[in-house]
């Protein structure tokens, strides 16, 4: 009877261990989550909340606030992106590559000041 006991307290300690553990996983962030910010093809901006406006036409960009440790991705070709004096610094661990603009044409880039080691 005292054996039964024994095994139903172990069975329940570990039930709540392995419920414990369980709640304690937190999922893992994208690699999005870590430093880019989009101009996509279509025009729109990722994220919306990113510290860049764009005119009706979605022809200019302009920052409206530095940006540290965030690379700009553009992947729309025709635009004119104004960095309105403002600061761009991407993460270290990325190479610290401000914009991207990897297969792109006819892109204006003005006003714009790149730092190596922004803080």
């Amino acid at each position: 009877m005292e054996r039964k006991i024994v095994y139903g307290i172990v069975l329940i300690a570990f039930l709540t261990g392995i419920l414990t553990l369980q709640t304690s996983i937190q999922p893992a962030k994208a690699p999005d989550d870590f430093g880019y910010i989009y101009i996509k093809a279509d025009g729109s901006i990722d994220p919306p909340d990113a510290p860049i406006s764009k005119d009706a036409e979605n022809v200019t960009y302009s920052l409206t606030a530095d940006i540290v440790n965030k690379s700009i991705i553009i992947e729309r070709d025709n635009i004119i992106f104004d960095g309105n004096n403002c600061k761009i610094s991407g993460p270290e661990e990325y190479g610290r590559f401000g914009i991207n603009l990897t297969n792109r044409n006819n892109i204006v880039i003005k006003k714009t000041l790149w730092l190596r080691n922004f803080t």
